[in-house]
């Protein structure tokens, strides 16, 4: 198994997530659950609301009411939020961070084999500037260039994220679901700097193709309207908008609707041509 995809580790990831990211929920709801007394759903409604917090000392104060989570490891936490630009001190903390918690979730585990498993990710750390950077490499990538070298077929369709896809390139890519309301995503409307990493984000995943790119869409009828910000810049609601047609080829797939006999027979009967008219 790879190193970062063991248990313990991936524990301590979830927490360098939200402090990197404070509305990944998935990494929330990892993080909550690794404490005595937090269950699925304690954690979920928790999770829930954090996500709603605008700032950091909010998130910080609902930990704090909550319970659940060591004093200690919330101090912790306040140190991480302002060493994001120091990837290996945010690890050490992280790991002191969690280490009583996870020893006895992990004591019939092997727990000593898996400590040594943290001083080589913070040797990965020390490779890295940004905590983000450090979590884009590791964590968002799926499959590394050398395992794809190593398959023994060379038709194959890899599934990888935008962000991990940055230095790769293909001979024919797919974009998928390239939608209103997805490119820039709905949380980011409005806010012309989100929008701009929207579309850097966007142009990444645009630039990996050699040959041929392909782009998913649902064919909705959606409006998108662009704005204006109070600077007077035009904060754009969906990037395709002025995407020319002699630019592409578009193809339109429609899904068969499948009837049954039993369908079939309950629209007959539905159907009445009886106008109270006699025409006889």
């Amino acid at each position: 198994m790879k190193l970062l995809e063991t248990a313990h580790v991936k524990d301590l990831l979830s927490l360098l997530r939200v402090i990197a990211n404070p509305l990944d929920d998935i990494a929330w709801m990892r993080f909550l659950t690794l404490w005595n007394g937090v269950g699925d759903v304690g954690a979920s409604k928790l999770a829930q609301q954090l996500l709603q917090q605008p700032d950091q000392d909010l998130i910080f104060e609902k930990l704090e009411k909550f319970g659940r989570i060591p004093e200690k490891t919330l101090l912790i936490m306040k140190q991480m939020s302002v060493l994001k630009d120091q990837v290996q001190a945010c690890v050490t903390l992280g790991i002191e961070a969690l280490l009583e918690q996870l020893e006895e979730n992990y004591a019939k585990k092997d727990w000593s084999k898996r400590m040594g498993d943290f001083d080589l990710v913070k040797q990965l750390a020390t490779k890295h500037d940004q905590l983000s950077e450090f979590l884009e490499e590791y964590v968002l990538d799926p499959v590394s260039i050398s395992e794809i070298e190593r398959q023994s077929e060379d038709d194959v369709v890899t599934l990888i994220t935008i962000h991990s896809a940055k230095g790769t390139e293909q001979k024919i890519c797919y974009v998928a679901n390239v939608s209103a309301g997805q490119y820039p995503h709905a949380r980011a409307q409005g806010n012309f700097d989100d929008v701009e990493e929207e579309r850097r984000v966007l142009y990444v995943a645009l630039t990996r193709a050699k040959d041929e790119l392909i782009l998913t869409k649902q064919n909705l009828n959606l409006w998108a309207r662009d704005q204006v910000d109070e600077q007077g810049r035009k904060v754009e609601s969906y990037f395709l908008n002025d995407l020319t047609r002699n630019l592409c080829m578009t193809e339109t797939h429609y899904k068969q609707r499948q009837q049954t006999v039993k369908s079939a027979l309950i629209e007959r009967q539905s159907i009445n041509l009886d106008f109270g008219i006699d025409l006889d």
